[in-house]
């Protein structure tokens, strides 16, 4: 995790991009945060291997919106039974 800024940040809610982000650069490594928003190539990744099917996660406000526990908890079962993990 990067964290803002060179801070970590370890109290500090996670939105919902940061989850994305986190989740598929520990699959697929870091990808570019150039574009605008800076998580939509993690976004497209997590989206096109099914991670994010059935949540309501609207792609232009995943940086103002914090995760629940009950989705990261069924993306991260995704992640198991898709066998994503390398």
């Amino acid at each position: 995790m990067k964290g803002s800024k060179g801070k970590f940040g370890p109290f500090n809610k996670l939105s919902k991009a940061q989850a994305i982000a986190v989740l598929v650069r520990s699959l697929n490594g870091t990808q570019d945060e150039t574009g605008t928003p800076w998580y939509s190539a993690y976004y497209t990744i997590a989206n096109n291997d099914g991670l994010l099917s059935g949540l309501n996660f609207d792609s232009s406000k995943l940086d103002s919106t914090s995760i629940r526990r009950g989705e990261l908890a069924l993306i991260l079962y995704r992640v198991v039974t898709n066998n994503l993990v390398k």
